[in-house]
C-alpha cells in the first residue's frame, strides 16, 4: 500500500489520533511524527511491537562519501528551530 504513494504531509499526530491508539496525550517526548500519504494512509511511529506509545522516526541514507547519514524526521516548521 505505501509502494508508489506519495507523502502529502509531515506533521504531528492529533490528539484524537493520540486517543484512538489509546496513548497518553501529555508523551513525554511530544506528539509522535505522522507522514500523510495521497492515498489516504497515515504511518507513525510506535515505541514497541504492541503500541504502548508513540515514538520517534529515524532515516538515513548513503552520502557520496559513502558513509550513512541518519536524521530525524519531523514536520518542516519544527526544521527552522533546529
Amino acid at each position: 500500500m505505501l509502494e508508489g504513494a506519495i507523502v502529502v504531509k509531515v506533521r504531528r499526530m492529533t490528539q484524537e489520533e493520540m486517543k484512538a491508539e489509546g496513548w497518553d496525550e501529555d508523551f513525554i517526548h511530544g506528539r509522535p511524527v505522522a507522514i500523510d500519504f495521497d492515498n489516504g494512509m497515515t504511518v507513525y511511529a510506535s515505541s514497541d511491537s504492541e503500541g504502548n506509545a508513540g515514538g520517534e522516526l529515524f532515516a538515513s541514507q548513503m552520502s557520496p562519501e559513502k558513509t550513512v547519514d541518519r536524521f530525524y524526521i519531523l514536520p518542516e516548521d519544527e526544521l527552522k528551530h533546529r
